[in-house]
This record gives structure tokens, C-alpha cells and sequence, in this order.
């Protein structure tokens, strides 16, 4: 072996959460860097946060990598359905999700178009109380309902 530069990739700690990754098992890694260091700290205080915010489906089955200035850290749960990373770059923290399930993609959209949903929910019921009553039996046929939920995709693309 000669000297210079060591090549050696640096290991990621994995830990399992059972049965979800919570803020506190996270906590007990706050202070782990040997060093010290507020960069590390604040990596792991930035994925306690997200861990803290997150609903109960998505930390079940979650990933999260905390890559430190010293150390890093993977605290996962159930089938890693949804992964996160959280660094230091530039001075900034960083938080990524590389990966979402289909379950928390699906919330994360009804969530920003809620005003939409609402709109087609009433809309929706609406026809349906009117079809029971006699009235307007013609916007409950296949054609005005598909075309309905069509012109709310189209909504939710443009935003």
C-alpha cells in the first residue's frame, strides 16, 4: 500500500425502525458525529423534522439517508416504499425524495387539489341528487361523467 488519498468509500449505518421510523429513534443519532460538528447535527436534526411531519402510511414504509459531513446514517422500515435523502451541499441542507409509493403520490395530489376534488365531489353529488328527483337524469350518463372527470385530470395537469 503507498501513501496518499484514501479511495475507501464510506459506509452508510443502516438502521431498522420497526415497525415505522420515528423522530425519536432518530434523535439518538442527533449528536453521533465524533467531531462534533453543527453540519452533521443539523443533517440529522433536518431528518427528524421530516420524519416528525410525515404521515403514519409513509413512515412505514420508508427510507431515509442522512449523508453527514463524518457519518452517515439509513433508517428504514417496512419495504422502503418511499425514499429520502437529506445532505449537506453547499453549506445548504438538502432534502430529496427519490422515490414515492403510488399511496403517498396519490395523497401528496389530492392534497394540492383539494379545491378541485371538492369541486367534483359536489359536482358529482349534485347529479346525483338531481337524477333521483327526475331532474337532469341526462347528466348522469356515462358520456357527461367521463367527461367531467376528464376536464378535472386536465385541471390537475395544468397545475
Amino acid at each position: 500500500m503507498g501513501s496518499g488519498a484514501s479511495n475507501k468509500k464510506r459506509e452508510i449505518e443502516e438502521i431498522k425502525c420497526s415497525p415505522a421510523v420515528t423522530h425519536q429513534k432518530i434523535n439518538e443519532y442527533v449528536d453521533y458525529c465524533p467531531h462534533k460538528c453543527d453540519k452533521c447535527r443539523n443533517v440529522m436534526q433536518k431528518a427528524r423534522l421530516i420524519v416528525t411531519e410525515a404521515g403514519k402510511s409513509l413512515r412505514k414504509d420508508l427510507e431515509i439517508t442522512c449523508y453527514g459531513e463524518h457519518k452517515s446514517f439509513c433508517f428504514w422500515s417496512g419495504k422502503r416504499r418511499n425514499r429520502i435523502v437529506v445532505q449537506m451541499f453547499e453549506g445548504e441542507i438538502h432534502e430529496t425524495t427519490t422515490d414515492r409509493s403510488t399511496w403517498e403520490q396519490l395523497k401528496e395530489t389530492l392534497k394540492s387539489n383539494w379545491s378541485g376534488v371538492l369541486r367534483v365531489v359536489v359536482n358529482a353529488a349534485g347529479r346525483i341528487i338531481g337524477a333521483i328527483r327526475g331532474e337532469h337524469a341526462d347528466l348522469l350518463t356515462p358520456s357527461a361523467l367521463l367527461a367531467a372527470l376528464t376536464a378535472f385530470a386536465d385541471e390537475i395537469r395544468q397545475n
